[in-house]
């Protein structure tokens, strides 16, 4: 290997730690969406507290982008697509919602009020009877907006799914490993 290709393959592997060691971590909600199998799963967690209506509580997650489709997805209990100090038994019948109409807007239903901390559990649930699947599938790179339900908590940021993802990388350093100088 000449010392020209060596310096290019180490510039870019340098090039690839800096990205992933400059991607936010901390306490936030991430959505993994994965248009290939069309799952989407819930990954890290948040703190924050939930507001009381009527004995259960529910957050809400809204982008305001403008999209093509109006259709809900419920995410049924015991999906396990999140947890949370105060289990979702029973609130609103369901974990969560993905629904387009004023935008994407992922809702999350817990069990009684106060500090809560929801954890994403990486269960991917499919997407593929959601009439609003293409709205989720051009919203990855962007960022649900925490609107309602309580204080504290974070934005969800919407990304491609960790394996894509790397996928996606693997690729392309080989691509560069093998340009001819």
């Amino acid at each position: 290997m000449s010392v020209m290709r060596f310096f290019q393959l180490k510039t870019m592997f340098v090039m690839t730690l800096t990205c992933v060691a400059a991607t936010p971590a901390g306490a936030a909600l991430i959505l993994n969406v994965d248009p290939s199998t069309q799952t989407f799963s819930l990954t890290g967690s948040d703190s924050g507290t939930v507001n009381d209506l009527f004995g259960a509580g529910e957050l809400q997650y809204n982008s305001f982008a403008p999209v093509t489709s109006s259709d809900l997805l419920t995410v049924p209990l015991g999906t396990g697509f999140f947890t949370s100090s105060d289990i979702p038994v029973g609130a609103f019948g369901r974990e969560g919602a993905i629904l387009t109409n004023s935008g994407l807007v992922l809702l999350l239903s817990v069990n009684g009020a106060g500090p809560t901390t929801i954890t994403g559990t990486g269960v991917p649930v499919s997407y593929a009877s959601f009439g609003g699947a293409a709205d989720l599938e051009a919203f990855v790179g962007g960022t649900l907006n925490f609107q309602a339900g309580g204080s504290g908590f974070s934005d969800i940021r919407v990304v491609p799914e960790p394996a894509s993802l790397a996928l996606l990388g693997l690729g392309g350093l080989m691509i560069a490993a093998r340009r001819r100088p």
